[in-house]
């Protein structure tokens, strides 16, 4: 997270012609690195969530307590299989909603610290 929020810094500040320490291009860096979180992270999130989930969501003529999903792979794979790819990303605006200020929060405190830490050492 923090390579990805340092690189977006840079490639922002030079697109945008603005200092890399400025706060709108901490700003988009951590939105940046945000998204890239949640692009890596919500497929994982997703099967957890079916496979807590999946007692109370049985297969259609399946006995009671039958389990939907085998495991975590089964689980990547039945929603490939009948969801595609992109299956694997539904509700990725949600997540990224829930992902978005805390990565902002956390990367620009770090940020105003660093350079805090940089002023005071001369």
């Amino acid at each position: 997270q923090l390579s990805v929020f340092s690189k977006s810094k840079d490639l922002i500040a030079r697109a945008l012609n603005r200092p890399y320490d400025s706060h709108l291009v901490s700003f988009l860096g951590s939105s940046t690195a945000g998204f890239c979180v949640v692009t890596i992270i919500h497929p994982f999130d997703l099967v957890s969530t079916r496979l807590f989930n999946q007692s109370a969501t049985r297969a259609p003529g399946s006995a009671a307590g039958a389990q939907l999903y085998r495991g975590m792979i089964h689980c990547f794979r039945s929603v490939i299989r009948e969801e595609g790819v992109r299956g694997l990303y539904g509700g990725f605006w949600a997540g990224y909603a829930r992902i978005a200020p805390h990565t902002f929060l956390c990367l620009f405190i770090w940020d105003e610290l660093r350079l805090l830490k940089k002023s005071l050492d001369g």
